[in-house]
């Protein structure tokens, strides 16, 4: 069982990704935008990763599962992100680290907080 002093080590690890973004593998601004592009049902988008935030606009007449599938992939991108830029300079995660990968397996989120009230999908990374 992860302690909660090591969790909160590991999510102020993993915001270290996301101050320095630009110089990370992988675009997750860009793959976040992607859904934009492929649902119409997405009214906007605000990413503001320095900010350890992203928020998702949705009409009014998207149901329930379409909702929580477009929350899904932007975990899901999260998550390929986070496990792409580790054992890198910026960070000193490391994917040998059991502890870490039992936290980012886990059936739980726990490298980022979804909220979704009405239709409006707010992480906070």
């Amino acid at each position: 069982m992860l302690s909660e002093e090591k969790y909160y080590n590991y999510r102020k690890e993993i915001r270290k990704l996301y101050d320095n973004d630009v110089n990370q593998a992988g675009d997750l601004c860009s793959r976040v935008l992607e859904i934009r592009d492929k649902n119409r049902c997405v009214e906007g988008i605000r990413i503001a990763i320095q900010e350890y935030n992203i928020r998702v606009d949705l009409s009014e007449s998207t149901d329930t599962k379409k909702r929580d599938s477009i929350a899904n992939k932007i975990v899901k991108y999260i998550d390929q992100y986070i496990m792409s830029n580790l054992d890198t300079k910026t960070t000193s995660l490391k994917k040998s680290d059991d502890e870490f990968a039992e936290m980012m397996d886990s059936d739980d989120i726990k490298f980022c907080d979804v909220n979704i009230l009405g239709n409006t999908i707010q992480i906070n990374l």
